[in-house]
């Protein structure tokens, strides 16, 4: 019998071991039942770089056979079995909970949130001669403007992560304290709504817990803090609409999280939910201006809320610092929300507005 099961062993090791070469660019089908999202795949490099290894690498395991089966098998190995996570941009924290830490593009990770991070005053006098160009500029062209910071997840529920700090002061805590009172009005921290909305109703979470994004509920509350900061500087339509009394909440399992299902590949091993928000109110009067939005990814759940106030509303999806003030200007807006996320704070300081020149006084 052993002289029998020992080659065979040997002829099913090499077997399979071959299986993904002799099968290349042949990926395979996906074994889970929930979908996963992955990037392009990587192209053949055209020239000789310093990163040509690299490139070729990433060329080859992006068309290695049975592609889709390997991936499923390594991340219920690893994110099932061992608890450990595939990717190193992402923590699991208690509960299941999924925590983006940052990459190698990104100035931030979770060093600002254990409160190691600070602005030069360089950076801080840079970021204060910005927010005041863009409160003289817009209104010049007869505009309000704010510019709104959407908080990291691990701002709101950092209490997920085992090794969390109490609290510590952020860059944002930093900045917000060293600003002009007047660059200072033109901030708004929505940091403290999101926690007090959180501790009014802990059940109903804000953010999902796979994904590194806010929820529909969680960007209601963004809204209703936004909505409320403009009303103090003009009029608002419908003002009263933006009361959670207006809208039914369900909850509804969900399983798309980017980090869940684009980074770790394991969508079906971290269960969550989604807060799905109606509007039930037909006592929508007739509004007037426009709004311009320019946002990141946290506005796809946010934007939808301003309908009721504006005739009009046009979201303009480009990171802070690749705002073009003319293109805003073109689109006569009343009112402009220059949203960004907390980890892409540095922006503020290093973008280059040039709105005095836009509508000269």
């Amino acid at each position: 019998m052993r002289t029998f099961t020992r080659p065979l062993a040997c002829v099913t090791f090499f077997v399979l071991a071959v299986l993904p070469l002799v099968l290349f660019t042949a990926k395979g089908p996906w074994l889970g039942r929930n979908e996963i999202r992955l990037q392009r795949l990587s192209p053949f490099p055209d020239r000789f770089t310093p990163n040509v290894f690299r490139n070729v690498d990433h060329w080859f395991a992006d068309r290695i056979g049975l592609r889709l089966p390997l991936m499923w098998i390594g991340a219920h190995l690893n994110v099932g079995l061992l608890q450990r996570s595939t990717d190193r941009r992402v923590r699991i924290g208690r509960d299941r909970w999924l925590f983006w830490t940052g990459d190698s593009l990104s100035t931030v990770s979770m060093a600002d949130f254990r409160g190691r991070l600070r602005f030069s005053a360089d950076e801080v006098a840079t970021a204060e001669r910005r927010l005041i160009d863009i409160r003289d500029g817009l209104a010049a062209c007869g505009a309000h403007g704010i510019v709104v910071v959407a908080p990291d997840k691990q701002s709101i529920y950092g209490e997920y992560l085992d090794d969390a700090p109490v609290r510590p002061k952020t860059r944002l805590d930093d900045l917000l304290q060293r600003l002009d009172p007047q660059a200072r009005a033109m901030m708004l921290d929505l940091r403290r709504p999101l926690r007090a909305a959180k501790a009014a109703n802990s059940e109903m979470p804000l953010y999902f817990k796979t994904d590194t994004h806010w929820n529909e509920l969680g960007a209601f509350y963004g809204y209703q803090a936004i909505i409320t900061a403009l009303a103090k500087v003009m009029p608002i339509a419908n003002l009263s609409l933006a009361s959670l009394d207006d809208f039914t909440v369900k909850i509804r399992p969900f399983h798309g999280g980017d980090l869940a299902s684009s980074m770790l590949l394991a969508p079906g091993l971290f269960p969550d939910i989604q807060t799905v928000l109606t509007r039930k109110s037909a006592r929508i009067h007739t509004a007037t201006g426009r709004l311009v939005m320019v946002s990141d990814s946290f506005s796809t759940l946010l934007t939808p809320y301003f309908a009721p106030h504006f005739a009009d509303v046009v979201k303009l999806k480009a990171s802070f610092g690749d705002a073009d003030p003319k293109q805003i200007v073109r689109l006569h807006p009343t009112a402009v929300i220059l949203e960004i996320v907390e980890r892409a704070l540095d922006n503020i300081a290093y973008s280059r507005f040039d709105w005095p020149r836009v509508c000269p006084r």
